[in-house]
C-alpha cells in the first residue's frame, strides 16, 4: 500500500500541530505496541527536495519521544537536526502527534519543503512503512 498525501501549510514562528490517526484495513486504529510484542516508532523528515535523501542534513528530524504505552505528553526536546516531537497519546488508537515549536519554525525559512512520515519497529528489523507525505509550505510572518 502507498503512502497517503497530505500537503502541509505551516507559518513561520507559530506553533506547528498535527494530529494523525493511522487506521488497519478494517478502519480500527493501529497498535503501536502489539499483542504479539512489537513495539512501534515514528520519525518525520522535512528537506529541501524530494530527491535529497541521503545527500544532505534535513532541515528537520523528528521520531516519537515516547513508548506507545507512555501517554505522557512529552515535553519539547532539541535535538542536532531541529525541535520538535511526536508522540502517542495511547497505544491502540491509531493517533500520532506531531508538534513543532516556534522557536524551531522561526529558524526555517519560508518557502516549499518536502516531508515524509514512517512507521518503523523499534527491534532492529528492516520493516519501515511510509505512512504519509507531501509538501510542507512555511509561509513567512509579518508580525515579529
Amino acid at each position: 500500500m502507498s503512502a497517503g498525501r497530505y500537503d502541509i501549510v505551516a507559518e513561520k514562528g507559530s506553533t506547528f500541530n498535527l494530529e494523525l490517526t493511522y487506521q488497519n484495513s478494517d478502519n480500527t486504529g493501529f497498535e503501536f505496541d502489539t499483542t504479539d510484542g512489537y513495539i512501534y516508532a515514528v520519525r518525520m523528515q522535512i528537506r529541501k527536495s524530494a530527491n535529497q535523501v541521503g545527500t544532505r542534513t534535513p532541515v528537520l528530524h523528528i521520531t516519537t519521544n515516547n513508548t506507545p504505552t507512555d501517554t505522557t505528553v512529552p515535553d519539547i526536546d532539541t535535538d542536532g537536526l531541529g525541535g520538535g516531537v511526536i508522540y502517542f497519546t495511547a497505544a491502540t488508537d491509531g493517533k500520532i502527534n506531531i508538534k513543532i515549536p516556534s522557536t524551531t519554525m522561526d529558524d526555517i525559512a519560508p518557502k516549499r519543503y518536502f516531508y515524509d512520515i514512517e512507521l518503523y519497529r523499534t527491534d532492529g528489523t528492516d520493516e519501515v512503512t511510509k505512512i504519509l507525505k507531501g509538501t510542507f509550505d512555511v509561509e513567512g510572518e509579518v508580525t515579529v
